[in-house]
């Protein structure tokens, strides 16, 4: 039974219920006010769904009474019935005024979306970006009641909107990655809920989540790993997990340093889970529109783009980390201290911090030296004659750096780059640069902003092997001396393609 294209079944309770051939009439209330739709509808087939075409866009529960049929009166200002939400039941009452007859049975059976409009819309957006844009994710923290989803959460409504989205985005472009869920920390009730009614055809290619956290270590692994393999269970192989949001406001959560540390300690954390396939901080920049609240100190970057120390920890990291694979995590009799090893074909790189005060931590090394190197790029050599090393541990992050040839890992895993290195230091109120070459090469050795402007070229020309050093006196191409703090060195060797980038605080 149907009336109209309207695409979203009203889902019917329990069959037994409503009786077949019962007369039953619908109604409905947006957020404003209360309507009613006079038409009377039968159930013919303990299969049937009633499907509406004139029902208003996104806000709408539906009401069905039946035992007894009669024709509503005309709305009154006040409402026939009220609905509360105790835990996850709903429960309706009848108000003080109520229209409502004695003994009447009451049904909520579904908040009604018109997902007619939205799945225009969705079709107009992946149409024109899928040649550019390969992953999408369906709503945000659709169990957060009242914010996004502006009606009590409902997952059966999700997901009669995700299957349509779903379909449609395949439709288009059958090699997109459709991201469900994302959901608060709190959201794993709503997964649950939500999975009975995922149609076979439209299996999640990944699983979005939100796991804010007082403290990157707070069960973060612990719970993505029992929730890979809930759905592990459920599905019956693997869906990836998606951290679609997460992160620490300067603002209200943590200071600038500690949201550096922090944002290493969760990268270098997922990086070691083989279902965790995308983790996106929120966000790069701090929101001009709340300037002074929590939600507009997420950024890596302030509003106007200076970056935080979380930029610089960012990168280095990422740069460090660019080509190696996770071996392992190392443990240590001191449950505190956090430690993960990631392996290139010339060189072991542990990641090391403790998850609160300090202490000392012994690692086996392989060969004369060890590199350390802070979040920011900041790095000592030392030099050393014995196959341990005992290096102090803070809740900031180090790296610890050695050279090894490893066996078994295919060269053509790890492309080749020539050993260049390029180290700052301050000198007497300038900034020294250190650059090493392996050999001869045409060099242009320039300063950028972080907007990515030249401010300074320093040398330019063909460079024989060794050390070569320059001074910057912190001066631009016209002679300013605006630019001393939070620049981007980048030398850039035009032959091989090099480029290594210092950040100076």
């Amino acid at each position: 039974m149907g009336f109209g294209l309207f695409d979203a079944p009203i889902i019917r309770p329990d069959p037994s219920s409503i009786p077949l051939g019962d007369t039953v009439f619908v109604r409905y209330h947006t957020a404003d006010n209360i309507a009613y739709v006079n038409e009377s509808l039968v159930f013919s087939s303990p299969l049937d769904n009633i499907y509406l075409s004139h029902l208003p866009y996104y806000k709408s529960s539906v009401i069905v009474t039946s035992r007894r049929t009669y024709t509503p009166p005309p709305a009154l200002t006040s409402p026939d019935y009220q609905i509360s939400y105790e835990g996850q039941f709903t429960v309706i009452r009848r108000t003080e005024n109520s229209r409502i007859p004695d003994g009447d049975t009451v049904y909520l059976t579904a908040a009604v979306m018109d997902t007619s409009a939205f799945l225009e819309y969705v079709d107009s957006v992946v149409s024109r970006y899928h040649d550019k844009i390969r992953y999408w994710a369906l709503w945000n923290e659709p169990d957060f009641g009242g914010g996004f989803w502006a009606v009590k959460p409902n997952p059966k409504l999700y997901a009669v909107l995700y299957n349509a989205t779903y379909r449609k985005i395949k439709l288009i472009d059958p090699t997109a990655v459709v991201i469900a869920g994302n959901t608060t920390n709190n959201g794993r009730w709503f997964l649950e809920q939500l999975a009975p009614h995922i149609d076979s055809d439209c299996i999640p290619d990944g699983l979005g989540l939100h796991p804010y956290r007082s403290y990157p270590e707070e069960n973060l692994i612990p719970d993505m790993v029992a929730l890979e393999n809930w759905i592990q269970n459920v599905a019956g192989h693997e869906i990836p997990l998606w951290l679609t949001e997460f992160g620490w406001s300067t603002h209200n959560d943590v200071d600038s340093i500690t949201q550096a540390s922090y944002l290493v300690r969760t990268y270098i954390q997922l990086f070691s889970l083989p279902f965790a396939r995308g983790a996106l901080w929120f966000c790069f920049r701090d929101s001009k529109r709340f300037t002074f609240g929590r939600e507009g100190g997420f950024g890596i970057v302030h509003s106007d783009l200076t970056p935080k120390p979380a930029y610089f920890a960012y990168s280095t990291m990422t740069q460090l980390l660019a080509e190696s694979q996770f071996s392992q995590k190392i443990e240590f009799n001191d449950t505190l201290t956090q430690c993960f090893e990631f392996l290139r074909p010339d060189r072991r790189i542990r990641c090391i911090w403790r998850v609160q005060g300090q202490a000392t931590a012994t690692l086996h090394v392989i060969g004369d030296s060890l590199k350390i190197m802070d979040i920011f790029g900041n790095d000592t050599t030392i030099y050393i004659d014995s196959s341990e090393f005992t290096v102090p541990v803070f809740s900031q992050p180090i790296y610890v750096i050695d050279s090894i040839a490893l066996e078994g890992i295919s060269e053509s895993e790890f492309p080749e780059k020539p050993e260049e290195a390029i180290k700052v230091l301050t000198h007497k109120g300038a900034v020294r640069i250190q650059l090493t070459l392996s050999s001869p090469q045409d060099l242009s050795l320039k300063i950028y902003n972080v907007a990515g402007a030249e401010i300074r070229q320093i040398a330019s020309g063909r460079f024989a092997p060794g050390r070569h050093e320059f001074l910057w006196d912190g001066r631009d191409n016209n002679g300013g001396t605006r630019f001393r703090r939070r620049l981007s060195l980048c030398a850039q060797a035009r032959e091989f393609g090099i480029e290594a980038q210092i950040h100076l605080l």
